[in-house]
């Protein structure tokens, strides 16, 4: 019996803890452009931040000057505290985020030409588990526990 339910109880806790971090972010740069954007990933290493290696992906808009940029011509991001919702930028280099190429060639985002930084997270609904999986869960502790009661 515990052959057949510990698979679904394997499957519900992936179920369970598995999520990406879905951040919207806006700014002014130079003190004059508005820019907005996203930018999503997973913290494979477990330590509390999205750093460039750990995106999946991102956007980089400034309205105003129609330009648009994006994960394909990244090619550096600082690192974004999920727990304290902050982006701190890379301490190499001084930037939230360089760019390689684009409409107007490479962009970098420096700490010294951001102001009013604002970052979001996006509660996903994926995040929330399902209630399906939590029942499987616990069906599958209960006959855990019952299994190894009779053996007693």
């Amino acid at each position: 019996m515990i052959k057949r339910l510990l698979p679904a109880l394997l499957m519900s806790l992936v179920a369970t803890c598995a999520s990406a971090t879905v951040v919207d972010y806006s700014l002014t740069l130079a003190k004059t452009a508005t820019a907005e954007g996203q930018f999503v990933g997973n913290d494979a290493n477990s330590d509390g931040f999205l750093t460039f290696s750990e995106l999946s992906a991102l956007t980089f808009a400034v309205p105003s000057y129609g330009l648009s940029y994006d994960f394909s011509t990244l090619i550096g991001f600082g690192a974004y505290n999920i727990a304290a919702n902050t982006w701190s930028f890379d301490a190499n280099s001084y930037a939230y985020m360089q760019f390689g190429a684009g409409q107007i060639g490479p962009i970098i985002v420096y700490e010294s030409n951001v102001t009013d930084l604002v970052t979001t997270q996006v509660v996903d609904p994926e995040e929330v588990p399902e209630p399906g999986a939590l029942a499987l869960l616990a069906l599958g502790l209960a006959a855990f526990a019952a299994v190894r009661r009779t053996k007693a």
